[in-house]
């Protein structure tokens, strides 16, 4: 189906709700929030299959993960799988070529026309390139840590935001601060500068930042990340020491 974007009002996709432009838009946004932005290799199925993956987000805001799988030997590509995740946390359903239902769209590239008729690429069952055993990782792993925010933005990720105390302790700025710090752009929204994401209002901010300190308490199997305003996981000296031009927090001006 053919249109012009100025005159596209909105569309559906297998029975969903129509999905409009301002839409569209927002989506596109949420698509600069990748996990992953390029293929990374992901090791080799049981048949010996190389494998690459990436993560993305598709159109209507659902989490798209895909595998590439190549020939060990020439590089060639054989095919992919895509699964995808809808909002509402549900896979979805794709058939392969004998009809059958999986969470898992499995194509593999068509040869060649006359060996197995027709163009493009052909639906196969589920499992099809084998099971995949994922690399040994050459990235520094994180242990289990008792970090708060703060100290995790401090320690690991290294933020520039952070700011610390007399004693050393860290403290990030609360979501109210950043986003009145963000600029403010043509329609009247603010900006984040770190992804160019733009907000409405600052519960639209908070609840992006949310999902993202839940992906980085995955990441460091950390459960203490999903939540603000957590005890701090490390001993620091009392920040009550007097130093020149040092104000102690309850002293009267």
């Amino acid at each position: 189906m053919a249109f012009k974007l100025k005159k596209f009002s909105g569309f559906k996709s297998n029975g969903d709700d129509s999905i409009m432009l301002d839409e569209v838009k927002l989506t596109a946004n949420r698509a600069k929030n990748k996990v992953s932005t390029k293929l990374e290799d992901a090791g080799k199925t049981d048949k010996g299959i190389d494998v690459k993956a990436k993560t993305g987000i598709n159109l209507f805001g659902q989490k798209r993960n895909v595998k590439k799988f190549f020939d060990p030997d020439t590089g060639g590509k054989l095919g992919k799988e895509v699964t995808v995740t809808k909002n509402d946390g549900t896979k979805k359903q794709f058939k392969d070529k004998f009809g059958k239902k999986s969470d898992t769209k499995t194509k593999v590239v068509n040869p060649g026309l006359s060996q197995s008729g027709g163009a493009g690429k052909i639906r196969e069952p589920k499992g099809y390139f084998g099971d995949v055993t994922p690399p040994k990782s050459t990235i520094k792993s994180f242990a289990p840590t008792k970090d708060n925010r703060a100290e995790d933005a401090n320690f690991r990720l290294k933020d520039k935001n952070v700011t610390k105390d007399s004693s050393g302790k860290p403290s990030i700025p609360s979501y109210q601060k950043v986003f009145d710090s963000m600029t403010t752009n043509a329609d009247g929204k603010k900006v984040n500068p770190r992804n160019n994401s733009t907000y409405n209002s600052v519960d639209e901010f908070i609840k992006e930042a949310e999902a993202w300190w839940a992906n980085q308490a995955k990441l460091t199997d950390n459960v203490k990340l999903t939540k603000q305003n957590q005890p701090y996981g490390r001993d620091y000296g009392s920040s009550n020491k007097k130093k020149t031009g040092f104000k102690m927090r309850y002293q009267k001006k």
